[in-house]
């Protein structure tokens, strides 16, 4: 709900399948690039977890979109997110 509150124009808005695709699909679409922005720089780390932990997404998928993430924004790190590249 943090990525669609941001949004004013409703038509504009993401589904829960949109955010479900962000996670499972092998190429993340540039359609997702506001979405992924936001979940990163918006929602907090807690509720990626439930959300991903809720619907079965796997820590390479996290790690994936996070990398996504990181190389198309030339964001900064984010510690919570970087034990994603740890050796487990």
């Amino acid at each position: 709900s943090t990525i669609n509150n941001s949004i004013s124009d409703k038509k504009m808005h993401y589904s829960v399948d949109d955010l479900y695709k962000i996670f499972t699909s092998e190429k993340i679409d540039k359609k997702y690039n506001y979405a992924i922005s936001t979940l990163f720089k918006e929602v907090s780390y807690e509720d990626v977890v439930k959300y991903c932990k809720l619907y079965g997404i796997k820590k390479n998928a996290i790690k994936r979109v996070y990398e996504y993430y990181l190389n198309q924004f030339n964001a900064k790190a984010i510690k919570e997110y970087e034990w994603l590249f740890e050796e487990l």
